[in-house]
Order: C-alpha cells, then structure tokens, then sequence
C-alpha cells in the first residue's frame, strides 16, 4: 500500500514537472518565433530538445510497478537447511514446508538475530566464505538454537494464546465483560467440583470489589491445582465467550 501511494504521488509530481517544462517550452518557441520575425534578426527553425525527462519517469515508474528483484537469502538459506539439518529431521521439515515468503520473512529475523550476536548468517549459507570450523559450528548452533525455538513456539502456540487468556482474564480491574465470563467459569468449575466449598462460599460475602477478588483468587487456586483439568473447562468458556483479545480490537 505504500509502495502504491508513493508510486502515485510520484506519478503525480512527474507529471507535474513534464507539463511545466512543456509550458516552458512551449513560450521558449513563441519567443523564438517572434524574434525571428523582427526585422534585421536571422531567419531560422528553432531545434526542440529531446524530451529526456518523459523518458526518465516513465523508466522510474516501470521499475517501481514492475517485481521486485528476488533476495537471495531465502534460497541459499533452503539450500542449507536441505544439506545441513540431517540430524535434524523435524525441523528440518518444518523449515523446508514454509512458503518462499515465509523463509524470506524467517530468514530476514534470523540475520538480524546473528546481528546482534557478532556472527553472520552468510557464514553457513555462502560457501565461498572460508570461516573457521569453530566459529562455523558456533554460528550453526545458533541458528539452530533460534529456529528450533521458534519451530516449538508454533507448536504451542494455541496453548500460549490460551494462557495468555487466561492471563487477561484474571487480570485486576477486570471489565463488565471478563466479570460475566470469570462468574460463568466459576460456575462451570464448581459444577465439575473443581473448586472447594469455602472458597466458593467466600465469594458470596463483602463488598462488590471484594467478592470480585474472590472470584478471581477462586479460579486462580483451581487453575493451579490441576491445570490440564481447569484448561478444558476453560476451554469451552472461551469457546461460548469468545476471546477477551477479540473482544478488545
């Protein structure tokens, strides 16, 4: 989208600049004309200059709209993946099944990742780089270390989107909304016996705010006591709720 709208203003301001010149050119010729017709003054065909600036921006533009040249990384980087990652099987299939947009995304992370760390990521992928076999293996490590994590992240990742859920759900201060959804919790938790009675008749006491922080300490104390179990409840209250994250954009 920004490449399109700085196309267009260029386009605009080209555009611009070309019909000024021709305006320019056009009372440059006029003048010409009228000397020549002064008496005394030479006779002769005023010579238009090449419109090298017409050609110039249509240039400009035809590259800015054309494909953008491809960056070698992403395929160097597969190329590794493919001779280097034996021992690595999983992941290695895993980096191999992303897109060519994915690999160029993930690489581009990775080389600011080796950045950071004084080592270059051009140390495993360009062979013509003669590096020393240890600072090569610690550069492999790295690597490895980074996309092993983030290939485990992706695993996760439903789980850790539902704990950071939960996270905000039992948050101080909640909203009207995550009060509805923390006391309908609450109650599926007790139904499955999942919360002692004492904490439960606690929250039926003091003040609204009080009460509230009951609730919240309620499902915080079963949530921790088992929870695989607290999770699948949890699970299809969110499911009926929907994510307080969705709710919020």
């Amino acid at each position: 989208m920004e490449l399109l709208f700085f196309i267009i203003l260029f386009f605009v301001m080209g555009f611009s600049t070309v019909r000024l010149y021709r305006v320019f050119q056009q009372r440059q010729q006029t003048s010409q004309s009228l000397t020549a017709a002064e008496p005394g003054s030479e006779t002769g065909t005023a010579v238009v200059p090449t419109n090298r600036l017409d050609s110039w921006l249509n240039e400009t533009i035809a590259k800015l709209q054309g494909k953008p040249a491809e960056d070698p990384l992403g395929p160097q980087f597969r190329a590794w993946v493919e001779t280097a990652l034996d021992q690595e099987a999983e992941l290695q299939a895993w980096l191999l099944a992303l897109s060519p947009e994915q690999m160029h995304a993930l690489v581009e992370h990775i080389d600011a990742y080796c950045e950071q760390l004084k080592v270059k990521l051009s140390w495993l992928t360009e062979q013509s780089i003669d590096v020393p076999p240890a600072l090569k293996s610690t550069a492999q490590e790295i690597v490895v270390g980074y996309c092993t994590g983030l290939w485990k992240a992706t695993r996760i990742k439903s789980k850790l989107d539902l704990f950071t859920e939960y996270q905000h759900l039992t948050q101080p201060a909640p909203q009207p909304q995550q009060q509805i959804i923390q006391r309908e919790l609450l109650a599926r938790l007790a139904a499955q016996k999942m919360v002692e009675i004492e904490p439960l008749a606690a929250t039926l006491t003091g003040t609204e705010a009080e009460r509230q922080a009951k609730v919240v300490e309620a499902i915080q104390q079963a949530a921790t006591k088992d929870w695989d179990r607290f999770v699948s409840v949890f699970q299809s209250t969110v499911n009926q709720n929907g994510l307080y994250g969705e709710k919020q954009q």
